[in-house]
């Protein structure tokens, strides 16, 4: 790891990998979607959900609490199962990838990434958030029981974040955006970030970006948060800002449901 924070900077090696066999966006806008408003309804919108939760980290596990929060929105959007998934058993098989298994230093969310991908994620009544371990042994044998439950739960595939129209096309059918930047953000009583200087703070900060709000005319892009404090929000600019690897090296990508993400709805 090329620094000590709650959200590690990978190495080059993984994010090589994971940017390799990551496709390209697939292009499509929200003009692209045939009244795309129609999905702007509140039984998509994450914070409207009656058992959704509001993450309150209580290790550097913001990384595994993000990509959980991501893999929650996937499996209600495309199979409306509301089960809560397993941030220790993200966390942990993160640590695994990044090979700091039992130091509890952070993860990187290119090893996020990648359990999502190759391995999914069980339910936290399956794995509970109080196992935490240094053995390999142990966690293995905790993990092999729940594999099984964990692979019906990976994602299709992951892209690098695209710009912001494509973006939004993303979240508003159901793929979020799994991404750190550095911390912590400034926003006003409206709680939104419309500026991003590039390093800053002590170190990075996982969060996801779940939904699409509009505010008069203008869109914004909701983020969860694992602060106990739900979530802020991002504008065109930030968000540019932000997914950029020169201001942000952490990585952003978006975490696909289904391989052809756009492929059963009316284009205009």
């Amino acid at each position: 790891m090329a620094q000590d924070f709650s959200l590690p900077i990978a190495d080059d090696a993984l994010i090589a990998e994971v940017d390799a066999s990551s496709p390209v966006s697939a292009g499509v806008t929200l003009a692209d979607i045939d009244d795309w408003e129609r999905h702007l309804v509140p039984e998509n919108d994450p914070a409207k959900w009656p058992w959704w939760r509001n993450e309150r980290q209580t290790r550097n596990d913001c990384q595994a609490n993000a990509l959980t929060t991501c893999l929650e929105v996937i499996e209600h959007r495309h199979k409306r199962l509301n089960d809560q998934l397993s941030r220790m058993f993200a966390y942990q098989q993160s640590e695994v990838i990044d090979g700091s298994l039992g130091r509890d230093r952070g993860t990187t969310i290119q090893a996020g990434v990648k359990v999502a991908r190759t391995l999914g994620c069980p339910t936290s009544d399956e794995y509970p958030y109080s196992r935490y371990t240094g053995s390999r042994s142990t966690l293995d044998g905790w993990s092999r029981p729940v594999l099984q439950s964990a692979a019906t739960r990976k994602i299709a595939t992951s892209i690098p974040a695209p710009a912001w129209d494509e973006m939004l096309a993303y979240v508003v059918m159901g793929h979020p955006v799994h991404w750190g930047t550095w911390w912590p953000l400034q926003w006003g009583h409206d709680r939104v970030v419309r500026r991003y200087t590039g390093r800053h703070g002590r170190g990075g900060h996982a969060t996801a970006i779940v939904w699409v709000e509009k505010r008069g005319s203008e869109l914004l892009a909701k983020v969860a948060n694992s602060h106990g404090d739900g979530f802020f929000y991002v504008d065109e600019r930030a968000y540019e800002e932000m997914r950029s690897r020169r201001n942000s090296p952490f990585g952003a990508y978006v975490l696909q449901g289904d391989d052809e993400p756009f492929e059963r709805h009316v284009f205009i």
